[in-house]
């Protein structure tokens, strides 16, 4: 859903070029991900690069600092979005920008002048692109369909590789960001998620759709029409009362940027 949207994030990942292990179902996907590319990317990547740039400007009037991990964020996030739209392939590495993106990180030197141009460049980019007005989702929707199809079961056992994936990310410090990111909006996902499955089972009269809505695997069917709308309500109503915040802690938030710049730098420090 979020690579449909033109999440960068998302995106990121199917094109990530650190795979271990990659199955058959992997194959097909990555042989795929091209239909999830539309003209949107230039809406949410700049969305995002000027969300970062906002904040930079509003630290430096409040507080008369900059916050370079949120400027470097701002500038990768323009530097991808223009090559997406031009080549059709979203941009991961960057090593190439090593030495400039950590000169902004150290000072932010000349990091204004560079994301005025690296808009003038989206905006450029985003007229001239190839790239279709919608991502393909019926082919999308096929991919997903052959593999459930392929995979009706489903199962509590780890794979091994899934396993050395997880030891090796620095899970003490996601766990310890994890409860300060979250916020009442992440109802959005799951209602979201909720309304693709209730769609597919609408066009394809399938139980596994009725089943990942519900979450049980008795009376889906029955229990579709009736318990959906419910249970939605149910989750706005407490998406509007809950506790969480509007907003995600800002220095967890910018944590979590400098453990993404740091390892996308390769630097380790």
């Amino acid at each position: 859903m979020l690579a449909l949207q033109s999440n960068p994030t998302a995106l990121e990942v199917l094109w990530s070029p650190l795979i271990e292990v990659i199955t058959a179902d992997g194959e097909r996907l990555l042989a795929s991900r091209r239909a999830f590319l539309s003209r949107r990317v230039a809406e949410t990547y700049g969305n995002y690069a000027r969300d970062q740039l906002a904040r930079v400007a509003a630290r430096r009037e409040r507080a008369g600092e900059t916050n370079h991990k949120q400027a470097i964020h701002m500038i990768r996030l323009l530097v991808a979005g223009a090559h997406v739209l031009r080549t059709e392939e979203v941009l991961v590495d960057v090593r190439h920008l090593r030495d400039r993106l950590l000169a902004v990180r150290r000072a932010c030197l000349g990091c204004g002048r560079w994301a005025a141009d690296l808009l003038a460049e989206l905006a450029d980019a985003a007229a001239a692109t190839a790239l279709p007005e919608r991502p393909d989702r019926e082919a999308v929707d096929r991919l997903l369909a052959a593999v459930r199809e392929r995979e009706p079961a489903v199962t509590t056992e780890v794979p091994w590789w899934a396993a050395e994936a997880a030891r090796a990310l620095p899970r003490p410090l996601l766990t310890s960001l994890a409860p300060r990111l979250i916020t009442r909006h992440h109802a959005h996902h799951y209602l979201g998620f909720a309304a693709t499955q209730e769609r597919s089972y609408a066009k394809t009269g399938r139980l596994e759709p009725a089943m990942y809505t519900l979450r049980v695997p008795a009376g889906a069917a029955e229990r579709l029409a009736t318990d959906v709308p419910r249970l939605r309500a149910e989750l706005e109503a407490a998406r509007d009362t809950s506790a969480l915040p509007d907003r995600p802690d800002p220095a967890a938030v910018d944590a979590l940027h400098d453990l993404v710049v740091r390892t996308r730098l390769g630097a380790r420090e």
